[in-house]
C-alpha cells in the first residue's frame, strides 16, 4: 500500500557532501501505553529520567518505567544525551485514588479532598495529618513507612490546600470544600479508589493517540509491542500529522522470533519514511531487553542526534549483544534484503572492542526515483533534516498583522533569517523558502519550501595496485 507521504508544495531530494556539524535537536519523545501512574486521556511533559519516573511511576511491573529510563540515557562516548524531553500518555480508563480530610466537630464536615494520579498505585497511599513542626498543622504522605510528600507548618486549611497546589512531589490535586474549618489529625488514613484496565485495548492506544494530535514532539513509541495490524493504523497517523504540518516519525518493533521473510511481508504493508522498523533486541551493558525496549534505546540515541546526523555506520557504545544476527555479502544476504526492505540493521562492528552499531538507517518508504533507486525519504537523517526545516519555519505567529504586502516582507524576512541560520549550521546542503500569494485568496500566503539533505558517506572501498 503506497500512501504519498510529499509535503504540499514541499519537496526534497538528497545529494552527495561532506558537510557535517553537531546542531539541530529535535528529539522530544512521545510514549503511549502502560504506565503505573497517570490519568486517563492526560498527556504528561516529562523533563528528565527522575521526572518520569516521579510522574509516570518506577514500578518494574509497569513496561513504561523502563521505556522512559531508556529515552534519556546517555551515551558520552559520543556525545549524545539522549532525549531532551517526553510527553508520555496512560493508555486506557484510569481513575485516581483519593483521601478526604475532615473538620474537628462532633459531626465530621469535609475540608478537602486529595487525588493522586490515576492507577492501582494509589491505593497504597496514607494521609497523615499531625501538629505541624513550629506551628498549625503538618500532612504527610506516606507508602508503607516510607514518606513520599509532606507539608508542614500550615496555619490553617488554607494555607495546606495553597501549598499542596504548588509544591507536590506527588502532583495531588486537591478540591477545597470548607477551608474555614480546622483540620482533624488522623494517622495513616488511606487513599481508596484507584482502579485501571490491565492491558489497553487497541481502541484505547487509538484514543490516546488522537489526545495527542495537538501536541508537538518530533518521535513516537509504544510500551509494548505493536500487534502487526496496528502498523498501517501508525502510518495513517503519522501521515495524518504530516498534512497536519506536525512532522513525527515513529521507530517500532517487529517480533524478533519472526524469521526475514516474515519480516518482509509485515515491512511490506506499509510504505513511509516517517517509520523506521527494527527486528533485533540488544543487550545493554549486560541487561538483556525485550523488543520494545530495543526501539525505546534506538529512539533515544536518534533524538540525541541532530537531524543532520545520520546512524548509518554509528557504534551506539552501551550495546554488548544482539539477540539474533543475520548474514552479510551480496544482495541476496540476510542483511542486504531487510536493508533493502525498510529494516534498520544491528551488527557486530569490532569483535577486539565488542563493539555494535548501525548498518544502515533506512526508513520504511518504498519510493523510487526515476534513477530506479530509493528517494530521499528511505534515509532517516533526510526526512528529520527535512521535517526540521519545515518545523522551523512555522509562520504562525505572523497571521493577524494589518497590511498584506506589510504582513508579507515581515515574513519573508523572518524566512530568510531562519534559513540563512539553518544553512550556516548545515542542517541542509540548500534550503530554498518562497512566499506567495494564492491567486484565489490574496488573504492567503503559501510558503513553498524545497530541501537538498546533506548526503552521507556509506563505505570506503580501498583499491590497491602493485607495479
Amino acid at each position: 500500500m503506497a500512501i504519498d507521504t510529499t509535503i504540499p508544495r514541499t519537496s526534497a531530494k538528497i545529494i552527495p557532501t561532506g558537510s557535517d556539524a553537531p546542531v539541530g535537536s529535535a528529539g522530544i519523545i512521545a510514549v503511549v501505553g502502560r504506565f503505573e501512574k497517570g490519568d486517563s486521556g492526560k498527556p504528561y511533559y516529562i523533563t528528565g529520567p527522575n521526572d518520569g519516573l516521579n510522574k509516570m511511576g518506577d514500578s518494574p511491573n509497569y513496561p513504561g518505567s523502563k521505556i522512559l529510563e531508556l529515552i534519556f540515557k546517555k551515551d558520552m562516548d559520543n556525545n549524545n544525551y539522549g532525549a531532551p524531553a517526553a510527553i508520555a500518555i496512560k493508555a486506557g480508563a484510569s481513575v485516581g485514588a483519593e483521601c478526604t480530610l475532615v473538620d474537628t466537630t462532633a459531626t465530621p464536615v469535609d475540608v478537602m479532598t486529595l487525588s493522586v494520579p490515576g492507577g492501582e498505585w494509589g491505593n497504597d497511599l496514607t494521609a497523615t495529618v499531625t501538629t505541624g513542626t513550629l506551628s498549625g498543622k503538618k500532612l504527610v504522605i506516606k507508602k508503607g513507612t516510607e514518606v513520599i510528600d509532606s507539608f508542614d507548618n500550615c496555619a490553617n486549611a488554607e494555607a495546606l490546600y495553597n501549598k499542596i497546589r504548588s509544591a507536590s512531589v506527588l502532583n495531588i490535586q486537591v478540591t477545597a470544600h470548607d477551608l474555614t474549618k480546622t483540620l482533624k489529625d488522623v494517622a495513616d488514613s488511606p487513599f481508596t479508589g484507584g482502579t485501571e484496565i490491565a492491558d489497553p485495548t487497541a481502541t484505547d492506544l487509538n484514543d490516546a493517540l488522537t489526545v495527542l494530535n495537538d501536541e508537538d514532539f518530533d518521535i513516537i513509541i509504544f510500551t509494548d509491542m505493536p500487534d502487526d495490524s496496528s502498523y498501517a493504523t501508525i502510518e495513517a497517523y503519522l501521515n495524518d500529522r504530516l498534512e497536519n504540518d506536525k512532522f513525527t516519525m515513529s521507530i517500532l518493533p517487529i517480533d524478533s522470533s519472526k524469521t526475514v521473510t516474515q519480516v518482509k511481508t509485515i515491512v511490506a504493508g506499509v510504505d513511509t519514511g516517517l517509520i523506521q522498523f527494527i527486528t533485533q533486541s540488544i543487550t545493554v551493558n549486560d541487561e538483556e531487553l525485550n523488543d520494545a525496549e530495543t526501539a525505546a534505546r534506538i529512539a533515544g540515541f536518534t533524538a540525541g542526534l541532530p537531524v543532520n546526523k545520520s546512524l548509518t555506520n554509528k557504534i551506539i557504545s552501551d550495546i554488548t549483544a544482539l539477540s539474533r544476527t543475520f548474514t552479510k555479502g551480496d544482495s541476496s544476504s540476510e542483511t542486504y534484503v531487510l536493508t533493502d526492505t525498510g529494516v534498520m540493521v544491528l551488527e557486530l562492528k569490532s569483535r577486539k572492542n565488542n563493539s555494535y552499531g548501525v548498518v544502515s538507517a533506512v526508513t520504511a518508504s518504498h519510493e523510487l526515483g526515476d534513477d530506479g533507486k530509493k528517494t530521499v525519504w528511505s534515509e532517516q537523517h533526510a526526512v528529520r533534516s527535512l521535517g526540521y526545516v519545515c518545523n522551523q519555519l512555522d509562520m504562525k505567529l505572523d497571521l493577524g498583522e494589518t497590511g498584506k504586502s506589510n504582513s508579507k516582507s515581515v515574513v519573508d524576512g523572518k524566512v530568510n533569517n531562519l534559513v540563512k541560520g539553518m544553512l550556516d549550521d548545515k542542517i541542509a546542503e540548500t534550503i530554498k523558502a518562497d512566499t506567495i500569494f494564492d491567486e484565489a485568496n490574496d488573504e492567503l500566503l503559501y510558503l513553498d519550501v524545497e530541501v537538498i539533505a546533506l548526503g552521507i558517506l556509506k563505505g570506503i572501498c580501498k583499491r590497491i595496485g602493485m607495479a
